[in-house]
């Protein structure tokens, strides 16, 4: 593998342990810890930011969740889909129980993102629109894939690894759209699924068809549905074009899709060192598809009541950038009720445009700001450290934070996946 692309999964996966461990602190992620520690019996595996110990499956389950948990987890932009998520819970965990390497761990971490990807570039947009969720879909036969490849399972395990997570593979776009509670246990119970899936072939377990992918009532006939895919993109410039490399870091806890409009609009704050109070108004330009989803219906993204309204709402995104000059995840609840946030949400209006992203801001003594960024900016890797550090130290603490970024980079010299695992447990406050 090219070391591009080995620090690229790099840099994810230090992503992803960042935003786990933030994720942590969320009730829904407390409530699920509870759930599932309620009727654990124990095992060997860390449950990341909770301090307790959990079998394989029951760490891989709790770990895509709390990586997924906030929405600030990665995303290949083509394919739809939210890769580590699904794949570094399930290595994660097996590498533990098994004392794997950390270059073991890291091989089949890639090789999972990139089966996972692929098979989402072979149905862009099909998944969502038959009202499914892409990235539990194809996590499944993703971590399948990936968990085979930690056991050293041969061609034929792997086949029924794939075969038997395919009939595993499930999830509703409804977590997504609609902001349920339960989004981010779908990339867990993923995680978890494949996991199981290539422990059943190891056993000598079959799957259900050696073409349930593409066979007639197989994977990608049920779920993107006969003749609406086309599985060139699987095989395409396998072991030439890595998708890994193409995975975008997020930088705002929002969907990717809002990055160009939040660019913009801090951008322009930062240049003519706007203050809130001059603000007459604000417009923006957007796409049809992203006002449907971020715009309305307005009286809810006007006037978020929970995170999921606040971080999927045009008015408060960029109100909170107007006015605070950032976005972090903790103002997705403390600001709700902010009076500055609320009036400058007030003075938001949208325009459709299907050719750029702009933000416009007239000011009250008749000026008129525009911003334009028509294009999605990669993460610079500095920010991506700073965004890990902000977020893991919170929980663990400055040093142990330092700690787990150097394991990550060197990852693939680890002679064992628990020297980080073990760092990942428990929090400084108080767990489920």
């Amino acid at each position: 593998m090219p070391d591009r692309v080995l620090k690229t999964a790099k840099l994810s996966i230090l992503d992803a342990i960042g935003t786990a461990l933030l994720s942590s602190g969320l009730e829904k992620s407390k409530r699920t810890a509870r759930a599932v520690k309620s009727a654990s019996s124990g095992g060997r595996t860390t449950a990341w930011g909770f301090g307790f110990r959990a079998s394989a499956l029951e760490s891989a389950l709790l770990n895509g969740m709390l990586i997924e948990g906030l929405d600030y987890s990665d995303i290949h932009v083509g394919a739809g889909l939210h890769p580590t998520s699904v794949i570094l819970p399930a290595v994660a965990s097996y590498g533990e129980l098994k004392h794997a390497s950390g270059g073991r761990v890291l091989i089949s971490h890639v090789l999972g993102c990139e089966t996972m990807i692929r098979l989402g570039l072979s149905a862009p947009g099909r998944f969502h629109a038959r009202g499914f969720q892409p990235t539990s879909l194809t996590g499944v036969v993703g971590a399948a894939v990936a968990a085979s490849k930690m056991m050293g399972l041969p061609k034929r395990g792997t086949e029924e690894a794939m075969s038997l997570g395919s009939t595993l593979a499930f999830g509703s776009s409804l977590s997504v759209r609609v902001g349920a509670c339960f989004g981010g246990v779908d990339s867990g119970m993923a995680a978890e699924s494949g996991l199981l899936a290539a422990l059943l072939a190891r056993e000598g377990i079959e799957g259900i068809a050696r073409d349930s992918i593409e066979g007639r009532f197989g994977f990608m006939d049920a779920h993107a549905g006969p003749g609406n895919y086309d599985l060139g993109p699987v095989t395409k410039g396998l072991g030439k074009t890595w998708e890994t490399a193409h995975i975008f870091l997020k930088r705002y806890p929002t969907s990717y899709a809002c990055t160009p409009m939040l660019d913009a609009a801090l951008r322009l704050r930062r240049r003519s060192k706007l203050r809130a109070g001059e603000i007459e108004e604000i417009r923006f330009g957007d796409t049809a598809p992203n006002i449907g989803l971020f715009s309305e219906p307005e009286q809810v993204k006007r006037r978020p009541t929970n995170i999921y309204d606040a971080k999927t709402s045009h008015y408060f995104l960029l109100a909170l950038a107007l006015g605070y000059g950032e976005v972090m995840p903790a103002d997705l609840a403390a600001k709700l009720a902010d009076p500055k946030v609320q009036e400058l949400s007030d003075r938001v209006r949208y325009s459709l445009d299907e050719k750029s992203h702009w933000v416009e801001v007239r000011t009250k003594d008749g000026r008129v700001l525009r911003e334009t960024q028509d294009s999605l900016v990669p993460t610079p890797e500095r920010e991506v450290r700073r965004k890990f550090s902000e977020n893991a130290s919170a929980v663990v603490g400055a040093k142990r934070s330092d700690e787990i970024e150097a394991m990550v980079d060197a990852l693939e010299e680890l002679p064992d996946i628990v020297q980080l695992t073990r760092l990942l447990g428990t929090g400084r406050r108080s767990q489920a």
